[in-house]
């Protein structure tokens, strides 16, 4: 019973220490749908012309955006590989100029992507679209953000963020070449049978034949 109490102790630490922070990370790699609970950062520099704060509803996503609102994405786990392409899902209607920006860890920092977006004939959900465009982001776990720029006029609904595994890096095997230190041991030859010349017959025979000189000198010491 003790033994049975003690293995179960060491697989719940094991499991504590290595299962649970993979599950709390979340994978970039699959398609990460805005709801309710997508974490937005209002614009302050620009206002939505109802009046009303960037939100999430149906059937418009995260909608009533501004150039400057930021939707953060926490925890996201990008492996040992990191990402080489974003994608978005946008519903956008205008003439007007709109893009999106991303950026990882700080919201203020340097933008590590950023895709143009187009008309897709409404702002709900049936006129979404995808954009993509490439980026560069290292493995491990990061918090994305998403921003519509300020540098551009208009913004749109935000449907959902994916992202694209970068390809591992190639690695070639490589063999050090090592050469044997010169000795100045005497070199052993080895018997030949001068009959037939071949190798290691006479060897071969007198290992045999010392072989089976111990195993009857130790039998008869045994029967003694």
């Amino acid at each position: 019973m003790k033994k049975i109490l003690v293995i179960v102790v060491v697989l719940a630490v094991v499991i504590s220490m290595s299962g649970i922070p993979a599950l709390a990370a979340t994978s970039p790699f699959q398609r990460i749908m805005t709801d309710e609970n997508t974490i937005i950062i209002q614009s302050t520099t620009h206002e939505h012309s109802s009046g009303l704060p960037a939100h999430w509803e149906v059937p418009y996503g995260i909608g009533y955006t501004s150039p400057g609102t930021i939707c953060e994405f926490p925890d996201l786990d990008f492996g040992a590989n990191g990402a080489s392409q974003f994608t978005v899902g946008i519903g956008f209607s205008g003439t007007d100029s709109a893009a999106i920006e991303i950026m990882i860890d700080d919201p203020a920092s340097a933008p590590v992507g950023r895709v143009d977006i187009t008309d897709t004939g409404g702002w709900d959900d049936q006129n979404q679209k995808d954009f993509t465009a490439d980026v560069s982001i290292p493995g491990g776990v990061h918090t994305v953000y998403v921003k519509w720029s300020e540098q551009a006029d208009a913004s749109g609904s935000l449907y959902s963020v994916l992202f694209t595994e970068a390809a591992a890096p190639a690695t070639t095997a490589t063999v050090a070449a090592t050469t044997a230190p010169a000795t100045d041991a005497p070199a052993i030859t080895t018997p030949t049978n001068p009959q037939t010349g071949d190798a290691n017959v006479l060897w071969i025979v007198l290992v045999a034949i010392t072989a089976a000189a111990a195993f009857f000198t130790i039998r008869r010491i045994r029967s003694r």
